[in-house]
């Protein structure tokens, strides 16, 4: 324990936990604090969209055009074939502007045009951003507040509120479809990874469906390849882990505190509505 307390020290978290089965065995720092969760927003977003299709609100085999998706430059025929499917494993083949979007990403996005939807990994947050908002077009229902409803709540989650830890960042270049941001404390993190761990039962609920596709989206290349990885980590930007369990019973999460985005082009979450 000492050691893994030192590397998590050395890593910069500013929270730190593990916890096995239904026992909190190592907490230190802030762990009630909600910080910036960065990338980790697109696996909670996968558990919401895994909801959906167990609900038959969605399907992965859904392509975007059959929910009106579209962009400021228009998609074209081969881009509006795009699937859930696709936008969650970065496989839309959709190469334009987005919220939220890095140095890296704009330098490395392929040529529009370049490659089919579902034939090609590209780590794009237009995939992302856009599987928000279809989201909330196929469901009627904001995804902050629906990961509030059907996910912090039953889970039991202390820290998380829907109006103050949630909101939208747009890029003024390329509105159609914001980032949506969330922050979560490291004890409230560690339910969403503990309900991972259990095929997505949280006490005697199924609060998430163990059906292969609620998984967060980099393990996706693994279960193309048929090969599903025992738990794989959750990764920030910083490219520290989020979730690192050392077994199928344990979990540990180390929290660094990433510089939230910029208010500019930042509109917070009201709780009600969604954006279309």
């Amino acid at each position: 324990l000492q050691v893994a307390r030192d590397r998590a020290r050395e890593g910069g978290a500013a929270a730190f936990m593990i916890a096995t089965g239904d026992r909190i065995v190592v907490a230190d720092g802030e762990v009630a604090k909600p910080m910036l969760l960065a990338s980790v927003r697109k696996s909670l977003m996968s558990a919401l969209v895994g909801q959906a299709i167990a609900d038959r609100t969605l399907a992965l085999d859904d392509p975007v055009a059959k929910f009106g998706l579209d962009d400021d430059v228009p998609l074209t025929s081969a881009e509006r074939a795009a699937t859930v499917e696709d936008l969650l494993t970065a496989r839309s083949g959709v190469y334009l502007p987005t919220a939220a979007e890095t140095a890296s990403m704009r330098a490395k996005r392929p040529p529009r045009g370049s490659h089919r939807p579902g034939t090609f990994f590209y780590y794009n947050n237009w995939d992302f951003n856009a599987l928000g908002d279809l989201y909330e077009r196929a469901t009627g229902k904001s995804v902050f507040l629906a990961f509030d409803r059907r996910i912090a709540q039953p889970t039991c989650m202390q820290d998380f509120d829907p109006y103050d830890d949630a909101w939208y960042v747009y890029n003024r270049d390329a509105p159609r479809f914001p980032a949506y941001h969330l922050r979560l404390s490291a004890r409230d993190l560690l339910r969403f990874g503990l309900l991972y761990l259990n095929d997505g039962v949280w006490g005697s609920t199924q609060v998430s469906v163990d059906a292969g596709w609620d998984f967060p989206w980099w393990a996706y290349r693994y279960f193309l390849a048929g090969e599903r990885p025992q738990v794989p980590p959750l990764r920030d930007s910083s490219a520290k882990p989020t979730f690192a369990p050392p077994s199928a019973d344990a979990m540990r999460a180390a929290r660094t505190p990433p510089e939230p985005p910029p208010m500019t082009n930042r509109s917070k979450s009201k709780g009600a509505g969604f954006v279309i």
